[in-house]
């Protein structure tokens, strides 16, 4: 069957909402994918950064600069020496 050039047809998925829901809610459920950790008063929790910056404009700016591991252990560590160390 050949279909004119001037056709279009668009493919819906019925329960979109009610499965995307449901999918947010599994992947918080199971640690697959995690890519951050959470801490506060002593406890962790993992979460998925793309999760958390499209329900949060403080998470997305968060998220958005990009430190290296010993760039972010240079500023940890000089918060309690009150100096840091370059080479």
């Amino acid at each position: 069957m050949a279909l004119a050039d001037d056709q279009q047809f668009c493919l819906r998925w019925n329960n979109f909402q009610a499965n995307i829901t449901s999918q947010f809610e599994a992947l918080r459920d199971d640690e697959d994918f995690t890519d951050v950790t959470i801490a506060c008063e002593g406890q962790r929790m993992q979460a998925h950064k793309v999760v958390l910056s499209a329900c949060s404009p403080f998470f997305k700016e968060l998220f958005k600069v990009s430190l290296c591991f010993i760039t972010f252990c240079l500023l940890i560590t000089g918060r309690y020496d009150g100096q840091v160390w370059l080479h």
